[in-house]
């Protein structure tokens, strides 16, 4: 995979997750390594058990977040989603945009985060402008996507809803296939 592609640690989640060791062994990886998704992966051989991310009174592990994150890659792959694909996310600080942003850094697909703020034809420009292959919209914001024409909304392939059960399309679904599966490429 060429190294252009690849989406590359920024420093604040770095830092976030590392001791001196990580920080070592960070920067003794090749450079086409150097993307959130290996990363992801050696703290999770390293610090499995290790909190890494907490969030709406959930704590995952470094192993626990690895594992969520594969198997939505899975998920998403069985969707469509691969290497050179976008993402739209409207999504809140929650733990689903962390899980969404790995499992895109696997497969090589590019996230594009949009402001929770927008509606209307300043949400329609970035989604027309984007040409996403999906979307991932948290469940409280799927008010903002009634604010978009109808047209607008046919060109995206397919949303998924964290904390939806209803269509378009739950977010769960994406994965629920996928967990306890015996681990692939991914």
């Amino acid at each position: 995979m060429c190294v252009e592609k690849r989406l590359f640690l920024p420093f604040w989640l770095v830092y976030a997750a590392m001791d001196i060791d990580s920080e070592a062994m960070l920067y003794n990886l090749p450079l086409e390594q150097r993307s959130i998704g290996p990363f992801l992966r050696l703290r999770a051989a390293q610090d499995g058990q290790r909190p890494y991310l907490a969030c709406g009174g959930t704590t995952y592990t470094f192993a626990g977040t690895q594992r969520r994150c594969r198997d939505l890659a899975r998920g998403l792959k069985r969707r469509g989603i691969g290497e050179g694909s976008r993402v739209l996310m409207l999504l809140p600080n929650c733990a689903e945009f962390v899980f969404t942003w790995y499992a895109c850094s696997l497969l090589g697909a590019a996230i594009v985060p949009l402001n929770t703020n927008l509606k209307g034809v300043l949400l329609e420009a970035q989604v027309v402008d984007a040409q996403a292959d999906a979307m991932i919209v948290g469940g409280e914001l799927l008010p903002a996507l009634d604010t978009l024409r109808e047209e607008v909304r046919r060109e995206l392939p397919w949303i998924a809803v964290v904390g939806g059960t209803t269509p378009p399309l739950s977010f769960d679904a994406l994965y629920a296939a996928e967990i306890g599966r015996a681990p692939s490429e991914l």
